[in-house]
């Protein structure tokens, strides 16, 4: 596939983005149980490649979500947990 592709074809859906998932997992467990897993590194790597393609076009196309949700932090935020948020050095 090219980039020109890319605009043609379908997004994925759920089920293959589920079924993706688990093909690869399903792989990670029959290669641990031969004791090939580090051996078969790099096609894990190439495929864990695709999976997160697959998924960032699944979240933008499909679920329409192009930046994660807002996670602000709350704002009395004080790291040393003091609950003060007044400053020291001022009198």
């Amino acid at each position: 596939m090219n980039a020109s592709d890319e605009g043609r074809r379908p997004p994925p859906t759920e089920a293959q983005v589920r079924a993706a998932f688990m093909a690869f997992a399903s792989m990670i467990r029959r290669f641990d149980a031969d004791g090939q897993l580090i051996r078969r590194l790099p096609l894990l790597m190439g495929r864990l490649g695709d999976l997160r393609h697959m998924a960032f076009d699944y979240e933008v196309r499909v679920t329409e979500r192009l930046v994660p949700e807002d996670r602000s932090p709350p704002e009395n935020d004080d790291p040393h947990g003091s609950g003060d948020d007044s400053d020291p050095a001022v009198g």
